[in-house]
């Protein structure tokens, strides 16, 4: 490549220096000792110099060509100093470099500042076309020139160095190969911390860093001392998944893990118990269920569940009552349990694996072969004996939910009390805040205000008084609610009453007690079902309808109020005076065959989108949502309304669809008092169980 002939006027001590230097400064150790990264860089210098506005109108041809010299010279001019360790001491050290450079290469402030500018617009030249050879070399010249570059200038430079291995190209065209491999990331992420307040970004750039070379300890010593001086990476650098997580804590799972991986890679269990125990207790850091299985998976495979064990001594300052053996496993699988809702068939794979390496030498391991990893578990039914260890797929029963292997029940869990609470006061915030959002977007479109949007809580109220007549209604109680709108909607694009009837008979033929909930809108002859369209009720629905009003078979939410909340609410409604404290629940083994679980259950198809992460968090929302949701088909009606259709339900669960644990052969002849665990996997069938039991005798 071709470039333009310097000028008389440039400094000879510039052009002098890359003859003298190449005798007393080594390329050894420096990307110039590869010729195919400077070849990268050198392609990319010369399109930035071109495309981009390095040049301003206070600078001179002569200035460009100073400046030039030094960014395409294929070595350094200027050695560097032993970079210092503390902070304060380092702005100290860049200004000392830069004096050393500008007075050995002769360059003046104008021309520093162009060599600044190109080098900063090669950062963005990078990330635009996805490529990171070039900035090894261009790295090297911004600490040969001593030079401070901007915080989003690093920011360039840190985002395609830590995205991009060194030398990997957007495409083909790009792609360089290269053996020059030192860790530039890590060292911009240093520089970065030196000059400016650490971010999560950088701080888990130099934890890894330090990881790769092996130094874990001290990658943990780093990572809870800058956890009291750090900041969260900004919202616009943030992925969506760790906006979601944006806690006021600087530390993230991924800040962490490439530590807690280290240590459970090479076996040092206490330490990787410590730094789990710890990595619970930071508010920012979310656990996968990966997290949890590498913690288990590890201790399995070097023996720590057995019996035999030798026990992780200090572990008892974690809170740990056991050192080793099965308690420990129980311990660590109930804050698994209280964490994360399911596995997935590669963590099931590994945890068995595991528990075949670590169980080898024992007996109890007798049935346990290890499983490729490109293969799927085969389900197993045999009961398992007292002393031998369980590590399977297992099928649940649907009729009794025991899992044959260990004859352990699994239990249907419900919310509690507190819980049940939070869900009827989280509705109710919900109801004010949705009804104003929807006032005020009706306003904007030029609507006038309603009568009723003057009202203090409007919405709030009428769904707590929603929620004190189902208390204080006498008769008998509730034991299912439609959602009508949804039921009468289904299918057709309209309100049809004929489809909520057919739904209440057979609710009522399958000895259930049904309550509609519907929009007061809907509940009159004529009204507005979407913009254009005003339908109109026949007598015949209209007769429907007075039918469910005079059984007191139906609810009508008040106007501009939203009916979802009020189906919602229903289900953790103590229905006092009606219920009497009796339990509705109904038992698997109940002689008129009804759908066995809590009562009472939901009907309705509605998905939830909107509400779910408002009302509860993951956990606690699919436990409230099996347990009482019923999803439900049948033919809509089009023409005939008298025609026959059947419905096909999809009954709330049966056992609840989360990690637990539960005694194992409680009732049967091999009673071993082990716990029995069974973890839901996301691409297993609804009934099927990751189960591992580790006997105790």
């Amino acid at each position: 490549m071709a470039f333009s002939t310097p000028s008389p006027q440039v400094p000879l001590t510039l052009l002098s220096s890359s003859t003298s230097s190449s005798s007393s400064i080594s390329i050894e150790g420096t990307p110039y000792e590869d010729p195919t990264l400077f070849n990268a860089y050198e392609i990319a210098m010369q399109e930035v110099l071109e495309s981009f506005r390095v040049m301003q109108k206070k600078d001179n041809p002569q200035d460009l060509e100073a400046a030039k010299r030094f960014l395409f010279s294929p070595q350094r001019f200027v050695d560097l100093s032993p970079e210092p360790n503390a902070v304060e001491d380092f702005k100290k050290y860049l200004m000392l470099q830069g004096d050393k450079f500008v007075k050995d290469v002769d360059m003046n402030k104008n021309q520093n500042q162009l060599v600044m500018r190109a080098l900063t617009y090669m950062g963005d030249y990078c990330a635009k076309r996805g490529i990171s050879a070039p900035l090894h070399v261009a790295w090297d010249k911004v600490k040969e020139a001593g030079l401070i570059p901007r915080e989003n200038s690093l920011s360039a430079y840190l985002y395609i160095l830590s995205s991009l291995p060194s030398g990997v190209g957007a495409d083909d065209d790009t792609m360089v190969i290269t053996t020059y491999n030192p860790d530039v990331a890590g060292e911009v992420a240093c520089y970065h911390d030196m000059i400016y307040k650490p971010t999560e970004n950088t701080v888990s750039i130099r934890i890894k860093s330090l990881v790769e070379e092996g130094k874990a300890e001290e990658a943990e010593n780093l990572l809870w001392n800058l956890e009291s001086v750090a900041t969260p990476t900004p919202l616009h650098v943030q992925s969506k998944k760790n906006k979601k997580a944006n806690d006021n804590g600087m530390l993230r799972l991924r800040t962490c893990l490439p530590v807690l991986q280290s240590y459970c890679q090479e076996g040092d269990m206490f330490r990787g118990l410590q730094l789990y125990n710890k990595m619970r207790q930071v508010p920012s850091i979310h656990f996968e269920a990966e997290t949890y299985v590498l913690i288990l998976s590890s201790l399995a495979r070097r023996g720590y569940f057995r019996t035999d064990s030798e026990p992780i001594h200090g572990v008892g300052e974690f809170g740990y009552a056991s050192k080793c053996g099965a308690s420990l496993f129980n311990v660590i699988a109930a804050e698994m349990a209280d964490d994360i809702l399911e596995i997935s068939s590669d963590s099931a794979k590994e945890m068995r694996n595991a528990f075949v390496d670590g169980f080898s030498s024992s007996d109890s391991a007798r049935n346990l072969y290890p499983v490729p990893y490109d293969c799927d578990l085969s389900s197993l039914s045999d009961l398992a004996e007292g002393d031998e260890l369980v590590a399977n797929r297992i099928t649940i029963d649907s009729n009794s939910t025991i899992c044959e292997r260990t004859n352990a029940t699994l239990r249907l869990i419900l919310l509690e009390e507190s819980q049940k609470k939070q869900v009827h006061d989280t509705l109710i915030e919900m109801a004010d805040t949705q009804f104003d959002a929807y006032e005020t977007k009706l306003q904007k479109k030029g609507n006038k205000p309603s009568k009723v949007s003057t009202e203090d809580n409007y919405a709030g109220k009428h769904l707590e008084g929603f929620a004190d007549w189902l208390n204080d209604r006498e008769g008998e109680p509730f034991t299912c609610i439609i959602d009508g709108a949804n039921v009468a909607y289904y299918g057709i694009g309209c309100i049809n009453y004929h489809q909520i009837k057919l739904m209440v008979t057979a609710i009522e033929k399958m000895g259930e007690k049904p309550l509609v909930i519907m929009p007061q809108k809907y509940a009159q002859k004529k009204f507005h079902l979407r913009q254009g369209y005003v339908q109109e009720l026949p007598e015949t629905q209209m007769a429907i309808l007075q039918e469910l009003e005079d059984a007191g078979m139906l609810y009508k939410v008040p106007h501009r109020c939203l009916d979802d909340y009020y189906w919602m609410l229903s289900s953790v409604s103590d229905q006092t005076l009606s219920r009497k404290g009796t339990n509705l629940d109904v038992s698997l083994d109940n002689e008129e065959k009804r759908f066995p679980g809590t009562r009472p259950i939901l009907l309705t198809n509605d998905q939830m989108r909107d509400h779910k992460l408002e009302l509860l968090e993951p956990r606690l929302f699919r436990r409230w949502v099996s347990s009482h949701i019923v999803n439900y088909h049948f033919p809509p009606f089009l023409n005939d309304a008298s025609e026959e259709r059947e419905i096909t339900f999809s009954a709330a669960d049966f056992t609840s669809r989360e990690i637990q644990g539960n005694p194992s052969n409680a009732n049967g002849d091999h009673d071993s008092g082990a716990m029995a665990w069974h973890f839901p996997v996301r691409d297993w069938d609804k009934n099927d169980r990751f189960c591992i039991r580790i006997p105790t005798i």
